[in-house]
Parts: structure tokens; C-alpha cells; sequence
């Protein structure tokens, strides 16, 4: 929780592939899966997307990357 919150851009990526630089705006929400096993636990939270994953000015802008 203390990751999602920390107010620094993140990148989430999809099964196939899909990237997105992204704030989260509000707070998460973790819900344990009983039916997956203990320790498995669904997570929800609204972003928006600041910018290209895929570019390297924007992950130097958002503080990702240095090169």
C-alpha cells in the first residue's frame, strides 16, 4: 500500500504487453481472493496516465530513469 501511495508515477503493464506510465489519485483498495489461496489479494485503484512508457523523456521527466 505504502508503494501505491507515495505519490511517484508508476508503470503497469498487461498481459500482453501494454504499458502506462500512471498517478494513482485515490486510495487502493486490497481485497483478499479466498478463492486463489492465502496471500493472493485483488487491488484496485483510478489512474491516469502522464505519460508514454516506451519513451525515455518522459521516464527521465518522471523520475524512472537517469539516462
Amino acid at each position: 500500500m505504502d508503494f501505491l501511495t507515495n505519490h511517484k508515477p508508476k508503470i503497469i503493464k498487461d498481459w500482453n504487453g501494454n504499458a502506462w506510465l500512471v498517478m494513482v489519485l485515490d486510495n487502493p483498495r486490497i481485497e483478499p481472493n479466498n478463492y486463489l489461496g492465502f496471500g493472493i489479494s485483488d487491488i484496485e485503484f483510478n489512474y491516469a496516465e502522464v505519460g508514454d512508457a516506451n519513451s525515455t523523456e518522459d521516464l527521465i521527466l518522471s523520475g524512472l530513469s537517469d539516462e
